[in-house]
């Protein structure tokens, strides 16, 4: 889920500068870290980068000044997609490990 504060660009305390907070990304992690490769997960992934596509889509169609970080943004939009890729071929090879490999 790289989602809604990447668009608000909210910085995490602490964090370093210019970087957004990105709701689901550590969640994606810890999917990962937990191995918690699950259909439903991935479809929630999927749903999220949508939604961020097409926020993206949006806000470049009324940029009309070409904001300095519209670049940025795009790259952290493949960033994302390609976090998602990634985190769905872990699940379907999850899935289509024998059953004495998943435990």
């Amino acid at each position: 889920m790289c989602g809604r504060a990447a668009v608000r660009g909210r910085v995490r305390p602490g964090a370093a500068p210019g970087r957004a907070v990105v709701p689901g990304h550590g969640d994606r992690h810890h999917r990962i870290r937990i191995a918690k490769f699950t259909l439903a997960e991935l479809e929630e992934e999927e749903q999220s980068l949508e939604r961020l596509r097409r926020w993206h889509r949006d806000l470049s169609a009324r940029d009309v000044f070409t904001a300095p970080q519209a670049a940025q943004a795009a790259e952290r939009l493949k960033d994302c997609e390609r976090a998602c890729e990634d985190y769905a071929e872990r699940v379907f090879e999850h899935l289509h490990r024998p059953a004495a490999e998943q435990a």
